[in-house]
């Protein structure tokens, strides 16, 4: 199926660009299209390539990506059905019983005809013709460039094994797209998808380095979010109050907790992204209202409303991956911040293991095995379950971890440091990030 995700991906990117770039909204507008690329230079084999891809698909332009996506894939279907033995498709269209009752003569006919007969050789080639002929007479020029924005990769709209592949192909059709040298693909996903996607991938001589050029991290700093937050203060002020220029230190306490200032107590209990600098502040003004100046108590109350948030945004972020991150956050709640690993191998944990194990049977949650252990035999085998529930809450960003007395402590969201659970030992402390403080009881003499 490699070769059909990546033309399905050429196709859409293709027929999108045209669309856009020639506004066809319906199919009066087609023949100026075939117009503009009858004069386009190029040998008249590729140009007649292309413009007969275009007589193929032209009507079907206007129309959105995922109609565009269900034509392709019922044209390949029917070009397929063309090309195999009645008999044969006839059995394959049955599903997984029909696959089973296959020899692997058949399979391999379907496989064939589905590969080189119809994507390889007459869908790619003519797609490619299309792409040729854009690179050079089309979307040339540096000066003006096309951007291509891609979102939600980590949103559930596949099934996992077939969402890698599409997400794999994806990359790969990227780096083809390159000789259109003012179009610019640009894809946002979080890191653990990118990690999933590499371990995922079993495909011979298959490189993860080589794609570590295309990535850049997105990263901000305190200061880039002071200055975002203080554009939004002066905005506010400017309109409503006064002409004056308003920094966000003129209306926040210049200390809480006696140590910090307003605006780095906010900060500490975000991941330094906008959206929860952002949410924190605006919470911060609706305890304020009608006030001009943000107290340290209006901070404080604000944060319970906040810490809520947080908790219940980082349960549906990663619902997918981590279904059970609910239950695996009650193993440190109430806990003393910065605790050794040692202390939170208690009664308390035992208990928690017994239940999560029924759980877990009653789900089909995995670390079944791993609770039941840890509830029959503590001593044993409770580091065991304890490292694969800290594993998890680093990953999500809910604790950092200081591994030996020697290191310092890491959270996975700015340090990027991989951590496995066996590197997890009795001595390693755990340290709950500020932004859940408040609604996981966290007790900590900064409070």
């Amino acid at each position: 199926m490699d070769s059909f995700y990546k033309l399905l991906w050429k196709h859409i990117f293709t027929t999108e660009l045209i669309k856009v770039k020639y506004n066809i909204n319906s199919g009066n507008d087609l023949s100026r299209l075939r117009q503009m690329f009858s004069g386009f230079s190029k040998n008249y084999n590729t140009k007649k390539a292309a413009l007969d891809y275009i007589n193929e698909w032209g009507d079907r332009f206007w129309i959105d990506e995922e109609h565009r996506t269900t034509q392709l894939t019922q044209t390949l279907e029917k070009k397929l059905e063309a090309n195999v033995d009645a008999s044969v498709y006839g059995k394959a269209k049955l599903g997984v019983k029909g696959l089973r009752d296959l020899t692997e003569e058949e399979k391999q006919d379907i496989v064939h005809h589905g590969q080189t007969a119809i994507v390889d050789r007459v869908q790619m080639a003519s797609l490619d013709n299309v792409i040729n002929v854009l690179s050079e007479n089309v979307f040339n020029d540096k000066n003006n460039i096309w951007y291509i924005c891609i979102d939600s990769l980590d949103d559930d709209w596949a099934d996992d094994k077939i969402r890698f592949k599409l997400i794999k192909a994806l990359f790969e059709t990227i780096k083809s797209l390159q000789c259109m040298s003012n179009v610019k693909i640009i894809i946002t996903m979080r890191l653990d998808l990118i990690e999933s996607l590499f371990d995922s991938i079993t495909s011979p001589g298959f490189q993860s380095e080589k794609f570590s050029g295309y990535f850049l991290p997105m990263k901000w700093t305190k200061k880039e979010l002071t200055d975002l937050l203080s554009k939004r203060v002066d905005y506010l002020f400017e309109h409503r109050y006064t002409n004056k220029s308003v920094h966000i230190n003129d209306v926040i306490a210049k200390k809480v907790n006696g140590k910090q200032s307003g605006i780095d107590y906010i900060l500490d209990r975000t991941f330094l992204r906008p959206r929860e600098a952002i949410s924190f502040f605006n919470k911060c003004m609706e305890k304020a209202e009608g006030q001009s100046f943000i107290t340290e108590d209006f901070i404080k109350q604000a944060e319970y409303n906040y810490s809520s948030e947080r908790i219940i945004a980082i349960r549906e972020e990663w619902s997918r991956d981590y279904p059970y991150l609910k239950d695996f956050l009650e193993v440190i709640r109430g806990m003393k911040d910065g605790v050794e690993v040692a202390h939170l191998i208690n009664s308390k944990f035992e208990e928690f293991s017994g239940k999560f194990s029924d759980t877990c049977k009653e789900k089909n949650y995995p670390f079944s095995e791993e609770a039941a252990n840890a509830y029959l035999g503590l001593s044993r085998y409770g580091l065991a379950f304890m490292q694969s529930i800290l594993n998890v809450l680093y990953k999500v960003g809910v604790v950092g971890l200081k591994l030996t007395p020697q290191q310092r402590r890491v959270f996975s969201f700015s340090e990027n440091i991989n951590i496995e659970k066996y590197h997890i030992e009795m001595t390693t402390k755990v340290y709950v990030h500020k932004a859940f403080w408040v609604s996981l009881s966290i007790r900590s003499s900064e409070q």
